[in-house]
């Protein structure tokens, strides 16, 4: 739950992953497994798997979300942290998390040895640290509730930045800009601008003309419907960017579904929870950055992978169908 509860609190997949794997590698290394062995694969594959698959269920957690909020946004449908928490959180976040643990465990089997007394060391807390903190507990408390503030969870993640360098309040400073990941604000916003002149062109028209007899979303029960959606958008997981996928594929399905007798947030809600399938490590930067390290094998990675996201299909979806239908969504 330490991946999930990062999720929560840091939006990026890729940040997250930097931060938690050299603890993990320290801990691994203080009960002394050697890269790759059960242990070491199972410390390291339930946090990964964790902070990634989790952050499906969290608007801010993940990139493809985003995009789809802003897809859905320029249907006229604003949506809230809550509401998408809500809708998606229980089953596709914390559900899924827990299987995810239960495989690593059924499949390594790990044996845990006892570290050495005097292998700890405490690392104080200095100023920084609370600062940064109650800045991140601030803005998960302004986004779990800004279905009552109406203030949109981008304002917030706004206003957080903007503190985090405030003189007196944030913990950081002018020299920190300079190590911002600027490429990734270029890359959500050309992922922006292809669904853009994607639905602009007059494509997403025509990919929605040949979808509306594909998916058969003629059908009258929503069930069915939005079950046919997500299992036809998983497979372009394997093509391109999860992110791309939102952009491109949202619209067009927008356009069948509301023709169709869907709201334009129950298709946006299942293209995300297909987007948030990845098979293999090369579909999302943040195990490829874990990869990197060389405690887990790809085999490992892939093996893991590939089962949670076929336990994701065959019960997941369903099963998160039925909690939709159970609180009124569909």
């Amino acid at each position: 739950l330490i991946g999930l509860l990062l999720a929560i609190l840091i939006p990026s997949g890729v940040v997250r992953v930097l931060i938690v794997l050299p603890i993990l590698i320290s801990l691994i290394n203080s009960l002394g497994e050697k890269p790759k062995s059960p242990v070491s694969a199972a410390i390291i594959l339930s946090v990964v798997c964790a902070t990634y698959y989790g952050g499906t269920g969290i608007l801010t957690a993940s990139v493809p979300n985003l995009v789809i909020m802003g897809v859905l946004e320029d249907t006229g449908h604003q949506v809230f942290w809550a509401e998408w928490a809500l809708y998606v959180f229980p089953v596709i976040g914390l559900v899924r998390v827990l299987v995810g643990a239960g495989l690593i465990l059924l499949i390594f089997r790990p044996v845990f040895k006892t570290p050495p007394t005097d292998a700890s060391v405490e690392a104080p807390i200095g100023r920084r640290e609370i600062q940064a903190l109650i800045l991140l507990l601030g803005g998960v408390l302004a986004w779990s509730t800004d279905a009552f503030h109406q203030i949109h969870p981008v304002m917030v993640g706004l206003g957080l930045s903007i503190l985090c360098l405030f003189p007196g309040i944030g913990p950081l400073t002018t020299k920190d800009l300079q190590k911002v990941n600027y490429p990734i604000l270029i890359y959500i916003g050309s992922v922006f601008a292809l669904g853009e002149a994607f639905v602009s062109s007059g494509a997403s028209s025509h990919l929605a003309s040949g979808l509306s007899g594909w998916l058969l979303l003629d059908q009258t029960d929503p069930f069915a419907q939005l079950s046919a959606i997500t299992y036809a958008v998983t497979p372009f997981n394997l093509l391109v960017d999860t992110a791309v996928v939102g952009g491109i594929l949202t619209p067009p399905l927008v356009e069948v579904g509301v023709a169709s007798g869907l709201t334009p947030l129950q298709v946006g809600l299942s293209v995300a929870v297909a987007a948030g399938m990845v098979f293999l490590p090369y579909q999302g930067a943040p195990f490829m950055i874990a990869y990197a390290y060389g405690y887990v094998s790809m085999r490992q990675f892939a093996i893991v992978m590939i089962l949670i996201c076929v336990v994701n299909l065959v019960l997941l979806v369903p099963l998160n169908l039925l909690y939709w239908r159970s609180i009124g969504l569909i």
